[in-house]
């Protein structure tokens, strides 16, 4: 096996250019036959490097970093067989969470070396005004969501983790605005006063908010989709407190549904983004996609980290 691993030095406000180097020192002293190490420079640069991987005929593509740079690498991964495996040492982290990878890098290095090899699904995201496409394997979400995860990029850089998106949603919840809005999942149409729609494999994002809950990618060929409808500021607030738990699903204006296509035209373009990327704005069409990713995971007969 030959491994290519990408480092994201900015991950977790710039702890990564630590990890980088105590990485380079790990992995002098492990027994991994054929490795190389890279840092990624700028937006979109794991992406350049993942195929650089790819076309150098390395077995695996790992990411070192947060959920930005796990979606940057499943982007650049395309259709390809490459194994892919990711050591968490980002903020929000979400995607490690639900595939149970450890934060520990020697306890990830030693999954990874075990090379348990399984598929998880992949979405695509299309604007439809563009033509733009982008991939996901977590969860992504459009509307009121969005706007806080937009905003999450550029205000309250000082606040680290959930708490810095709950403060968020609150200040934007003051002057958000519902949207009426068209749902289309698998050919049937709804219509919602819509406040968010999020959508994936897995059941966290914002750092550990589990908007989806009980959602894993093993298996799945569907991806689940929750639609918040017709709440109030109040409600949306008090919607925050239950997200941390899951214990939002039941609520009469929340919907939860499942498909493998899914439109939505809203009155207004609203944003649209997923693991820490912004994807534009609505209108959309989410696919999920026939191939998917071989992702290198904790067996799990196996005791791993709690997390």
């Amino acid at each position: 096996m030959s491994y290519f691993f990408i480092v994201n030095p900015a991950a977790r406000n710039g702890r990564g250019e630590k990890v980088y180097k105590t990485l380079e020192e790990l992995l002098t002293k492990n027994d991994l036959p054929e490795y190389t190490l890279a840092l990624s420079d700028y937006a979109g640069h794991s992406i350049e490097l993942t195929q650089q991987a790819i076309e150098e005929n390395y077995s695996c593509v790992v990411a070192v970093g947060g959920d930005g740079t796990v979606n940057e690498v499943a982007n650049g991964i395309g259709d390809s067989e490459i194994n892919f495996a990711f050591l968490p040492i980002g903020n929000g982290n979400d995607y490690g969470r639900v595939t149970q990878m450890p934060y520990d890098l020697e306890e990830g290095l030693e999954i990874i070396k075990k090379g348990n090899v399984r598929q998880v699904p992949v979405g695509e995201i299309e604007q439809l005004e563009t033509g733009q496409k982008n991939r996901f394997i977590n969860v992504a979400d459009c509307a009121f969501s969005a706007v806080v995860g937009k905003a999450a990029h550029t205000e309250a850089k000082w606040i680290k983790g959930s708490f810095k998106y709950k403060w968020l949603a609150i200040k934007k919840a003051m002057g958000w605005k519902n949207l009426n809005s068209t749902v289309r999942i698998d050919g049937k149409e709804y219509e919602y006063n819509i406040v968010l729609c999020a959508f994936g494999f897995g059941e966290s994002f914002g750092g550990g908010l589990k908007v989806l809950p009980e959602t894993t990618p093993w298996d799945r060929d569907e991806m689940n989709i929750l639609i918040g409808h017709d709440l109030s500021k109040m409600e949306i607030i008090k919607l925050l407190n239950k997200l941390p738990k899951g214990k939002h699903l039941g609520h009469p204006k929340i919907d939860y549904l499942s498909g493998k296509v899914l439109e939505i035209e809203t009155e207004r373009p609203v944003p649209v983004e997923g693991e820490g990327e912004v994807y534009g704005d609505t209108p959309i069409r989410v696919t999920v996609l026939p191939h998917k990713i071989n992702l290198i995971a904790p067996d799990i007969n196996e005791e791993v980290l709690d997390k």
